[in-house]
């Protein structure tokens, strides 16, 4: 509830900035512009106060309609404005946008960016010695991964759906709100599609907005699934190892310990 209460305050301050540009008769647009920004925030707290992540209307494919972009613009400006000055942290410049924190899963933010679609295109590109010999060209290989697989856990964004080379590819959105406690559901959903995904051979990128709360918690539900093990703690601290700007506060610890409890892992 904090961060609604937080939004809920945006909103009223907004709200009475935009009063006073009335009252001082300053320009219309201005005052419109403040009253819109308002509205998103009050809307987002209730959202939020609701544990309502579809509010933005996101659909399966991860698309977003035209009136939660004409809306929510302003909240998206802000979106990828800290995403922008996030990248340019150090230890996020260190770590990419997308990390292979294990053979074959890669673990990071909004994958917009050009190293972050050639990260997944080289790796999907790379090929293995299917064995039996060789023949005139050389050892006969084939792909190391059969498909990408892609599970995207932000409400907010567009789903990323374009990448060279996957010949089979699976998109699945499961909305969360960030800093937010997501779901045993939609945990449990994650952690089947991993599975799957990794038993068809599919490489496996779990992505939010900035690679560091929300894709951590969806990922280590997945591995305790995989895993039948309930120790999310020496997980976290396997994939720290490799992401070093993941981090969980209280909600998503809340959230991996209520999965635990509802698996009987």
């Amino acid at each position: 509830m904090g961060r609604a209460a937080n939004a809920g305050i945006l909103s009223a301050i907004v709200l009475h900035g935009g009063l006073a540009c009335a009252y001082f008769k300053l320009p219309t647009i201005f005052v419109l512009f403040l009253l819109h920004l308002a509205s998103c925030f009050l809307v987002l707290s209730v959202a939020i106060a609701l544990r309502k992540p579809e509010i933005f209307g996101k659909d399966g494919d991860g698309d977003l309609p035209l009136w939660s972009r004409v809306f929510f613009w302003p909240l998206t400006a802000i979106t990828y404005t800290s995403l922008f000055f996030f990248r340019r942290r150090r230890r996020a410049k260190e770590c990419g946008t997308l990390t292979e924190v294990m053979p074959g899963i890669l673990l990071g933010g909004y994958p917009n960016d050009r190293h972050a679609k050639q990260k997944v295109e080289e790796l999907l590109s790379q090929q293995q010695d299917c064995g039996g010999g060789s023949n005139e060209v050389g050892e006969k290989t084939t792909p190391k991964y059969l498909g990408l697989t892609v599970i995207d856990v932000t409400a907010e964004l567009t789903g990323i759906r374009k990448y060279a080379g996957a010949t089979s590819f699976q998109y699945l959105n499961l909305p969360c709100f960030d800093g937010e406690r997501p779901s045993v559901k939609a945990m449990k959903i994650a952690a089947k599609i991993v599975a799957r995904a990794r038993e068809s051979s599919h490489l496996i990128v779990v992505h939010c907005t900035f690679g560091v709360g929300r894709s951590t918690t969806f990922l280590l539900a997945a591995l305790m699934w995989m895993k039948k093990s309930s120790n999310w703690e020496d997980l976290y601290s396997d994939i720290k190892t490799k992401r070093a700007v993941v981090r969980l506060n209280k909600e998503y610890k809340a959230a991996l310990n209520a999965f635990v409890q509802e698996m009987k892992l």
